[in-house]
Protein backbone atom coordinates (compact mmCIF):
# COMPACT_ATOMS: atom_id res chain seq x y z
CA UNK A 1 0.00 0.00 0.00
CA UNK A 2 2.60 2.50 0.72
CA UNK A 3 4.72 1.66 -2.36
CA UNK A 4 0.97 2.44 -4.14
CA UNK A 5 0.63 5.59 -2.13
CA UNK A 6 4.43 7.12 -3.36
CA UNK A 7 3.71 5.73 -6.76
CA UNK A 8 0.43 8.28 -7.14
CA UNK A 9 2.31 10.72 -5.30
CA UNK A 10 5.21 10.85 -7.75
CA UNK A 11 3.17 10.36 -10.85
CA UNK A 12 1.17 13.55 -9.49
CA UNK A 13 4.43 15.68 -8.37
CA UNK A 14 5.70 14.71 -12.55
CA UNK A 15 2.35 15.71 -13.93
CA UNK A 16 2.52 19.01 -12.27
CA UNK A 17 5.66 19.67 -13.04
CA UNK A 18 5.28 19.08 -17.14
CA UNK A 19 2.03 21.51 -16.73
CA UNK A 20 3.53 24.32 -14.73
CA UNK A 21 7.10 23.73 -16.90
CA UNK A 22 6.01 23.55 -20.53
CA UNK A 23 7.12 24.73 -23.36
CA UNK A 24 7.47 29.34 -23.06
CA UNK A 25 8.65 31.71 -24.65
CA UNK A 26 11.05 34.74 -23.93
CA UNK A 27 11.13 38.04 -25.58
CA UNK A 28 14.59 39.34 -26.09
CA UNK A 29 14.23 42.29 -27.98
CA UNK A 30 13.63 44.69 -25.18
CA UNK A 31 14.91 47.83 -27.42
CA UNK A 32 11.75 49.75 -26.71
CA UNK A 33 11.91 49.28 -22.94
CA UNK A 34 15.06 49.77 -22.09
CA UNK A 35 14.46 53.79 -22.05
CA UNK A 36 11.77 54.72 -20.37
CA UNK A 37 10.36 57.84 -22.28
CA UNK A 38 7.78 58.87 -18.83
CA UNK A 39 10.81 59.26 -16.27
CA UNK A 40 13.04 61.43 -18.87
CA UNK A 41 13.16 65.15 -18.17
CA UNK A 42 12.31 66.19 -21.89
CA UNK A 43 10.52 63.09 -22.96
CA UNK A 44 10.59 62.82 -26.48
CA UNK A 45 7.65 62.54 -28.84
CA UNK A 46 7.56 60.91 -32.05
CA UNK A 47 6.33 62.35 -35.36
CA UNK A 48 3.97 60.46 -37.44
CA UNK A 49 2.93 59.93 -40.60
CA UNK A 50 -0.25 58.62 -41.32
CA UNK A 51 -3.05 57.25 -43.79
CA UNK A 52 -6.58 58.81 -44.51
CA UNK A 53 -7.54 55.21 -44.84
CA UNK A 54 -8.66 52.91 -42.77
CA UNK A 55 -7.17 49.19 -42.53
CA UNK A 56 -7.90 45.85 -41.29
CA UNK A 57 -6.48 42.53 -39.78
CA UNK A 58 -7.80 39.31 -38.61
CA UNK A 59 -5.91 36.89 -36.11
CA UNK A 60 -7.24 33.69 -34.93
CA UNK A 61 -6.14 32.08 -32.04
CA UNK A 62 -7.05 28.12 -30.22
CA UNK A 63 -7.13 27.73 -26.79
CA UNK A 64 -7.36 24.12 -25.15
CA UNK A 65 -8.03 23.83 -21.25
CA UNK A 66 -7.78 27.64 -20.93
CA UNK A 67 -4.06 26.45 -20.96
CA UNK A 68 -2.68 25.55 -24.27
CA UNK A 69 -2.71 28.52 -27.14
CA UNK A 70 -1.74 28.24 -30.63
CA UNK A 71 -2.57 29.37 -34.33
CA UNK A 72 -0.39 32.63 -34.12
CA UNK A 73 3.33 32.99 -33.88
CA UNK A 74 4.17 36.50 -35.13
CA UNK A 75 2.80 39.43 -32.24
CA UNK A 76 3.06 43.18 -32.26
CA UNK A 77 5.64 44.30 -29.47
CA UNK A 78 4.97 46.72 -26.50
CA UNK A 79 1.31 47.09 -27.53
CA UNK A 80 -1.05 48.04 -24.66
CA UNK A 81 -4.13 46.60 -25.16
CA UNK A 82 -5.98 46.61 -21.54
CA UNK A 83 -6.44 44.59 -18.91
CA UNK A 84 -4.75 41.15 -19.09
CA UNK A 85 -6.49 38.10 -18.96
CA UNK A 86 -5.11 35.56 -17.08
CA UNK A 87 -3.42 34.12 -19.72
CA UNK A 88 -3.50 36.33 -22.10
CA UNK A 89 -5.81 34.84 -25.00
CA UNK A 90 -6.98 37.57 -25.83
CA UNK A 91 -4.51 40.18 -25.77
CA UNK A 92 -2.73 37.59 -27.85
CA UNK A 93 -5.16 37.68 -30.75
CA UNK A 94 -5.11 41.23 -30.53
CA UNK A 95 -1.89 41.40 -30.52
CA UNK A 96 -1.51 39.03 -33.50
CA UNK A 97 -4.42 40.97 -35.73
CA UNK A 98 -2.32 44.59 -35.23
CA UNK A 99 1.51 43.14 -36.40
CA UNK A 100 -0.75 41.31 -39.18
CA UNK A 101 -2.25 44.44 -39.89
CA UNK A 102 0.94 46.47 -39.57
CA UNK A 103 3.11 43.77 -41.80
CA UNK A 104 0.18 44.05 -44.64
CA UNK A 105 0.33 48.02 -44.71
CA UNK A 106 4.03 48.52 -44.10
CA UNK A 107 2.96 50.40 -40.81
CA UNK A 108 5.27 51.15 -37.55
CA UNK A 109 1.55 51.64 -35.95
CA UNK A 110 -2.11 51.89 -35.76
CA UNK A 111 -4.30 54.43 -34.80
CA UNK A 112 -7.64 55.28 -33.75
CA UNK A 113 -7.84 51.17 -33.29
CA UNK A 114 -11.38 49.29 -33.16
CA UNK A 115 -11.22 45.38 -32.22
CA UNK A 116 -13.88 43.30 -32.62
CA UNK A 117 -13.65 39.77 -30.88
CA UNK A 118 -15.70 36.83 -31.42
CA UNK A 119 -14.99 33.77 -28.93
CA UNK A 120 -16.69 30.21 -29.71
CA UNK A 121 -16.55 28.36 -26.49
CA UNK A 122 -16.71 24.67 -25.92
CA UNK A 123 -15.86 24.87 -22.18
CA UNK A 124 -12.47 22.47 -22.78
CA UNK A 125 -11.76 24.59 -26.80
CA UNK A 126 -12.02 28.08 -27.09
CA UNK A 127 -11.36 30.06 -30.70
CA UNK A 128 -10.64 33.77 -30.55
CA UNK A 129 -11.38 35.69 -33.40
CA UNK A 130 -9.68 39.48 -33.47
CA UNK A 131 -10.67 41.81 -36.43
CA UNK A 132 -8.33 45.50 -35.88
CA UNK A 133 -9.77 48.04 -37.74
CA UNK A 134 -7.60 51.46 -37.90
CA UNK A 135 -5.04 54.08 -39.69
CA UNK A 136 -1.89 52.95 -40.56
CA UNK A 137 0.98 55.60 -39.48
CA UNK A 138 4.72 55.47 -39.88
CA UNK A 139 7.46 57.07 -37.42
CA UNK A 140 9.33 59.18 -39.52
CA UNK A 141 11.48 60.80 -36.10
CA UNK A 142 11.37 62.57 -33.12
CA UNK A 143 11.38 65.60 -31.46
CA UNK A 144 11.64 67.09 -27.97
Amino acid sequence: MKKLKALVMTATVAATAMIVTGCSTVNTNDGANSVSMHRMRNPYVPVLEHKNQRVSGVANVHVLFGIFTWGQSQFADDTSLGALSWFGATDMAKSAAVYKTCQKNKADMLLATKYTLNTTDYFVYKKINCKVVGFPAMIKGVRN
